[in-house]
């Protein structure tokens, strides 16, 4: 019989903290996930893991909108028009601009 002389991979328990700061690196600052994971000295896997992790459960779960009808483009009969612009940068909402403005009626 054989013996494997393989080494077994070694794994990393990371804690919240890095796992905080690298979505932080990665999403707001801009940081590939190769540089971020160097810096925090974590795993390019494990890092690649935790964020295509953080892509499918949070992100594209936030991605919903509260609407249950389409956009649509249909004629507007009252006064003043309504228009919500939402900036979500991974997943959070970082900025929300209202505008409100009077229509222009046709002669």
């Amino acid at each position: 019989m054989k013996q494997n002389s393989q080494k077994t991979r070694t794994y990393q328990k990371i804690s919240n903290i890095k796992k905080k700061t690298l979505m932080n690196m990665v999403f707001l600052m801009g940081f590939k996930i190769k540089h971020a994971a160097k810096q925090l000295n974590i795993k390019y896997a494990a890092a690649k893991t935790i964020i295509v992790c953080h892509r499918d459960n949070v992100i594209k779960q936030k991605l919903e909108f509260k609407s249950s009808s389409e956009c649509k483009i249909a004629s507007v009969n009252s006064k003043k028009c309504k228009i919500t612009i939402i900036t979500r940068v991974g997943g959070d909402a970082v900025s929300q601009i209202s505008f409100e403005y009077s229509q222009i009626e046709e002669v």
